[in-house]
């Protein structure tokens, strides 16, 4: 390892990527390649910015992406469209809060996992309540996405640990620093969700 890469994350098994073509040099589905053979513990195709039905077809091309390259889909996750998880055969979906609300019963069983993302104490309960399997809390550091907010911090993510009986995920403001990954396992987090840091990842 030289100089440059101390402190750098460098098995990515605990991190999940959270996808966004716009901030790909490469473009997405080359820069997937890059990180999938890295091995992260998910690929969340997030791209909310997307029809359905463009959403569908590029959920389509990752599915197959992943099938080239680890010989299965297991990694990918599918964000807000629960169509597109059912037209696919991919049972893992991560969702808002209030589209979680929205979803039947019948609808929930389908999934193996259904993340959602949270950001109060009574957030986390109710995500419980309507079946999620895990959570990711934040924002947890400053980001650039949230510039005006400022950050919830290691003492907010303790007491989503603390009071949860699933898996908890450090959001927001996650790179690939080991430095803060310790910290927020420290925490209780099970691991971290990135974004920016993966889209330009190089291996």
């Amino acid at each position: 390892m030289n100089k440059a890469d101390t402190g750098k994350v460098m098995d990515l098994e605990n991190i999940t990527w959270v996808t966004n073509q716009r901030l790909c040099d490469k473009g997405l589905l080359e820069q997937a390649k890059i990180v999938l053979k890295a091995n992260p513990r998910q690929i969340i195709l997030r791209e909310k910015y997307l029809s359905e039905e463009e959403y569908i077809s590029l959920a389509a091309d990752f599915k197959a992406l992943c099938e080239d390259i680890n010989g299965n889909f297991n990694k990918l996750t599918v964000h807000f469209y629960k169509e597109a998880a059912f037209d696919l055969g991919i049972r893992k979906i991560h969702l808002p809060l209030y589209k979680l609300r929205e979803m039947s019963d019948d609808e929930k069983k389908y999934f193996k996992e259904i993340g959602v993302s949270v950001h109060s104490l009574e957030e986390l309960k109710e995500a419980m309540e309507l079946g999620a399997t895990y959570v990711a809390a934040g924002h947890i550091y400053a980001t650039n996405c949230k510039k005006d907010v400022p950050p919830k911090g290691i003492e907010f993510l303790k007491t989503i640990v603390n009071n949860s009986k699933i898996p908890v995920y450090a959001i927001g403001g996650m790179d690939l620093n080991q430095d803060k990954l310790n910290e927020v396992t420290k925490a209780g987090a099970k691991g971290a969700f990135v974004m920016s840091a993966l889209c330009t990842y190089g291996g």
